[in-house]
This record gives structure tokens, sequence and C-alpha cells, in this order.
């Protein structure tokens, strides 16, 4: 089980319940910095390096579509393992761009195109996604259940 962790005044998580949280400025240099909170959340958990490495792929996808598409200057990421399950979720100001709200259809786009293949990533990596916009945030929550083998 992990704690949930939000940013105080000094950058550092908090801890509530079984979930970590913390906030980032929205800037593509935090990219590096997400990736390693989300890596560094999921070896507490214990969780294997093949999940978490597509863990971290698909948060560092959320992430920069939030900072890309997003229309505030922080972003709010999340993890939680919980029994047989591992949960994470990207937070953002943003006005549900027509794209995030079609979540149910995300595929990996043509090799030619420009954009477009890290949603369907996404959906490919993860047992369950889904997308909810609600006072002018959106949230995109992705989850995947846990194979135990070992270690999960």
């Amino acid at each position: 089980m992990v704690v949930l962790m939000r940013r105080s005044d000094d950058g550092r998580p908090h801890h509530r319940g079984g979930v970590v949280v913390r906030s980032f400025r929205a800037t593509p240099a935090n990219g590096r910095v997400i990736r390693a909170f989300v890596r560094d959340a999921l070896r507490a958990a214990d969780v294997s390096d093949e999940v978490a490495a597509d863990v971290e792929l698909v948060v560092s996808e959320l992430a920069t579509n939030a900072i890309e598409y997003g229309a505030g200057e922080e972003l709010t990421v999340e993890v939680d393992v919980t029994g047989s399950w591992l949960e994470v979720a990207v937070t953002c100001v943003s006005d549900a761009a027509p794209a995030l709200r079609a979540w149910r259809t995300w595929a990996i786009a043509p090799p030619d195109a420009r954009s477009g293949r890290g949603l369907g990533i996404v959906r490919r990596l993860m047992d369950d996604v889904h997308v909810e916009a609600r006072d002018g945030r959106m949230t995109v929550r992705c989850r995947r259940q846990l194979r135990r083998s070992g270690r999960r």
C-alpha cells in the first residue's frame, strides 16, 4: 500500500490513505521529475519493474498532454497500489478537449501521423481508462490489475 501525498508549500508530498499524490508545475522541464515520482511510488509499493516501466510511460504520456493542452500552471499525479490493483491519475485544468472526451475510442495512430500514438498506448497498457471533467478540471484515471508471480 502506498500513502497519499499532497504537495506542501515546500514541494514535498503529503500522506492520506492508500494513495500517493503530488502536484507539479505544468512545465516540460518537470517531465523527468514526474516520472521519478511515479517510479519511486511504485518501487515503494513493490510493483514489478516491468509493470512500473509501463505505468511510468502511461503517466509520462498523460502528464505531457496535460502540460501541452492543459490550461493551468499545475497538474496533479496520483498513484494508488491497493490489493491486486494499481491506479494512476493525472488531473489538470482543462476545457475537456474533444479528443479526450472520446477516450473510449482512443487507438494508436498510424505510423505516418504526426501525433496521436500516446493515448492509444495508454489504453493498451492499462486495463481500464476513464476520463472525467468537472469544475474546469480534467482527470484521466487508469487502472491495471497486478498479476502475482513472485514480486507484484
